[in-house]
Parts: C-alpha cells; structure tokens; sequence
C-alpha cells in the first residue's frame, strides 16, 4: 500500500513541480542554441563584408591613390604625416566605410 502512496506522490510532484522544471530548462536550452546561431551568424557577415570591402579598396587602389596624393606634398609635410601615420588612419577609415556600405547590402547584418 505504501508504494501506491509513494507512486501518487511522485506523480503529484511531478506534475506540480517537475513539468514546470523541463519546460524551463527545454526553453533555457532553445534560447542559447537561437543565441548562439545569431552571433555565428553575424560573424560570418561581418567576415564576408570584411572581404567585400577589401576588395572594392583593393580594385579602386585606394592605397595607391593616397600615395599619389601624398607625393604632391612638401618632403617636411609628408614626413610629419608618416610619423603621424595619417596615410594608414585613412585606409583604415576607407576600410571601415567601405564594410559599412557592404553591411547595408547584407540583410540581418
């Protein structure tokens, strides 16, 4: 008779207290698998824009124009530039616009 008691309690237990348990940890486990597929995926847009850009600055010559213009320069005036690394600051903000632009055509990104 006492495991007839003992199977009842573990039913109403269940029911009150261990349903309520999976469907936390089922929906606890949903909500970091969806988590974890929108960062992999948005760091795989963000690798692909990446190469986008590159290769629009790459078919533009954008490094190659930026040197052109900096030959037109005074030596002294180009001289502080490089030490003040303006030529890579500009390729740097060329790259960021750039993968900005190539986001835009990325939905979800």
């Amino acid at each position: 008779m006492e495991f007839v008691q003992d199977f009842f309690n573990f039913i109403s237990n269940y029911l009150g207290f261990g349903i309520f348990e999976m469907f936390r940890d089922f929906g606890i486990w949903i909500i970091t698998k969806i988590m974890v597929a929108y960062f992999e995926t948005k760091i795989f847009l963000l690798n692909v824009s990446y190469t986008i850009a590159q290769s629009v600055i790459q078919t533009l010559q954008v490094s190659e124009k930026i040197a052109a213009a900096f030959s037109h320069i005074d030596s002294k005036y180009v001289n502080m530039a490089y030490f003040l690394r303006i030529p890579e600051c500009l390729n740097i903000l060329l790259s960021a616009y750039m993968m900005r632009i190539a986001l835009r055509f990325i939905p979800f990104a």
